[in-house]
């Protein structure tokens, strides 16, 4: 048996801090990305038949009671991969990523403007440009990045310019990192000097996220995963008044006299002192916890009328999971689906499949998807 207990509950306040990745391809403020995603997910489901397999394990699982056979939850779980492979696809091709390869500073960007300026004036001067290129405005811009005459540029001084600003770029990488710094303690000391304190901090703890994830990007490269940082602060109530420790000892201490009233608690319990107590330890007997998950153990009669309720309680909730007899009735329907992932965030960090809430939040939209995924979930479920 496995309990989960929150942060806020044995240490104090919650320490971790969520971040969005960085140049996601699949979000709300791209239409363009969202259509192409939508499209591509239509036209593999086509290609693939993906409608007319989950309608035929629909009708099949009609057939079976639960539990159905194992070769039903093979095709389930096989057709469940090659749906989840072909959102990562439509994710990865919905639109390119433009973030620059060098970390962000004002040097930084003008030389990659400058770039992107003669790009521009290379395609106009090679009559490669769109019928609806604003030439004015690419003129502009490049004479806002000291392109002096862009007008009378020949392509081959054009050519020349992008060659050049590539080689800044490329000498830009030693000191990116350094100049980065200079960029984002300027503006702590601009801040500061207005007395906007607020952003002053925030910069700052970005500085020091910026700075810990280049350390242990390093090492973790050279050294294993990359894990949770330590607990730095804990939190007390004593009194009725909150407390916070935050030097060593003190929270080693704080954290070991949290984890020995748990399980302490948790061993004075009356049936940690009975023979059934030793005999659901780990690694234990496996068929008597079996047993009282299917509700078929003989519940001793030395044990409190609490523990006897409890275990009772257990066999009725376990016998109705393990045999689906809870799940039979439950059918997901497309409305549901709809509604339930519009409320979804879709500033949620990825899952460790991979896939972002992104690519169920925009593709609810699409009927045909959303079609599909109902069949799907209604199959899972009575698998």
């Amino acid at each position: 048996m496995i309990l989960e207990f929150t942060t806020a509950s044995s240490i104090g306040r919650f320490q971790g801090k969520i971040v969005r990745p960085s140049s996601r391809r699949l979000t709300l403020r791209q239409p363009g990305a969202t259509q192409s995603y939508n499209t591509s997910i239509h036209k593999q489901f086509k290609t693939h038949k993906i409608p007319e397999q989950l309608s035929a394990l629909l009708l099949e699982s009609q057939r079976y009671e639960f539990p159905p056979p194992t070769s039903f939850e093979v095709k389930c779980n096989t057709i469940h991969k090659q749906i989840a492979q072909i959102r990562l696809h439509a994710e990865s091709t919905c639109r390119k990523i433009l973030k620059p390869a060098l970390e962000f500073s004002p040097t930084v960007q003008y030389w990659y403007d400058r770039a992107h300026a003669y790009i521009r004036l290379i395609k106009i001067k090679s009559g490669e440009a769109r019928t609806h290129t604003d030439i004015s405005r690419a003129m502009r811009f490049a004479a806002r990045k000291n392109i002096n005459d862009p007008r009378n540029l020949t392509l081959e001084q054009c050519q020349d310019g992008l060659t050049a600003c590539r080689i800044r770029q490329k000498e830009l990488r030693r000191s990116s990192t350094s100049l980065r710094r200079q960029f984002t303690q300027g503006i702590v000391s601009s801040a500061t000097a207005s007395g906007d304190v607020n952003r002053a901090r925030a910069v700052k703890e970005r500085m020091q996220r910026e700075r810990s994830s280049s350390i242990w990007r390093r090492i973790n490269k050279v050294t294993r995963p990359s894990r949770g940082r330590a607990c730095r602060e804990v939190q007390r109530i004593i009194d009725g008044r909150t407390h916070t420790f935050t030097t060593k000892d003190s929270v080693e201490h704080h954290i070991q006299q949290e984890c020995l009233s748990r399980f302490q608690l948790g061993h004075s319990a009356p049936i940690a002192s009975t023979l059934l107590g030793y005999d659901l330890q780990y690694l234990q007997n496996h068929e008597l916890a079996y047993s009282i998950l299917m509700g078929t153990y003989v519940i001793p009669t030395y044990l409190d009328r609490a523990t006897q309720l409890i275990l009772c309680e257990i066999g009725k909730l376990g016998k109705s999971v393990l045999t689906g007899s809870s799940l039979i009735d439950i059918t997901i329907s497309g409305d549901d689906y709809t509604k339930y992932w519009q409320r979804v965030n879709d500033r949620t960090s990825s899952s460790l499949t991979q896939a972002n809430p992104g690519s169920q939040t925009r593709s609810h939209i699409l009927q045909y998807t959303y079609v599909c995924t109902q069949y799907k979930l209604t199959c899972t479920k009575k698998s």
